[in-house]
């Protein structure tokens, strides 16, 4: 689902900082690099506007309220404007479990 060449590099440093034995540091680089490639295309799937119209949006700081924090855009991508009842009493979707690993 990468849609840029931005993208695409990010992915191919990313897998070229875990294959390179000899740095010390390529796991925090990788890391990095992947979480950063989390980033963009979490944008692609939770645009702003989609974010911060959703019925269920609640901003984390009152003083910064159209900041979107990384948790919110993954419940953009699952959800979109379905209610939180209806996410986890109809489709037993339960976030926590599902964003724990990204």
């Amino acid at each position: 689902y990468l849609k840029t060449s931005f993208e695409k590099d990010l992915l191919e440093a990313a897998l070229k900082n875990l294959e390179d034995g000899k740095n010390k540091l390529r796991l925090n680089n990788f890391a990095y690099a992947a979480r950063e490639l989390t980033r963009h295309f979490l944008k692609h799937l939770a645009p702003d506007a989609e974010v911060l119209n959703a019925p269920w949006f609640k901003p984390n700081d009152p003083k910064r309220p159209k900041v979107i924090t990384r948790e919110q855009r993954i419940k953009y991508a699952i959800q979109g404007y379905l209610s939180d009842d209806f996410r986890k009493n109809i489709l037993k979707i339960d976030l926590n479990e599902v964003s724990k690993n990204l």
